[in-house]
């Protein structure tokens, strides 16, 4: 709820900075390219993706994404971010270099469907329904990624 990010020496643990985020509030998933130094930060008040400079903390883009998203996974093969909400929708993003990502139209998912992992090859995307949110029993989904 401070709406920072704490940037941490991966040597020695300690705290270096923290960085606001101001666009928007509840950050909570990250993901990272790090050949990019890029991270994908999601804020849940409101919904969105702010795409941040990992040497600096400066803002590079920021999107509106779904509501109660839990994951955010960055995608090296296809140059892609997926973000998972629970309202029922995975929200793709294609980066086209470092400071440029365009948002790509939804893709419906279920209710409560907001885990996911992407299959190491890339190929695979799978979104896990949780059995209390979406009434529906657990399930896990199963996108071909193209």
């Amino acid at each position: 709820d401070k709406n920072y990010l704490a940037v941490i020496d991966r040597q020695s643990g300690r705290i270096l900075d923290q960085w606001h985020v101001a666009e928007a509030k509840q950050n909570a998933p990250i993901a990272f390219d790090e050949p990019n130094k890029r991270l994908f930060v999601v804020c849940r008040d409101p919904g969105m993706l702010v795409v941040l400079d990992s040497s600096n903390g400066h803002t590079i883009q920021s999107f509106p994404t779904g509501a109660k998203a839990d994951e955010v996974i960055f995608d090296p093969v296809h140059h892609r971010i997926y973000v998972t909400a629970g309202e029922g929708k995975v929200y793709p993003y294609q980066e086209v270099d470092a400071n440029h990502f365009n948002p790509l139209t939804p893709i419906p998912s279920a209710v409560g469907a907001k885990t996911a992992v992407l299959s190491p090859d890339a190929k695979q995307l799978f979104v896990a329904v949780s059995p209390g949110e979406g009434q529906t029993g657990a399930k896990v989904l199963t996108y071909a990624v193209q």
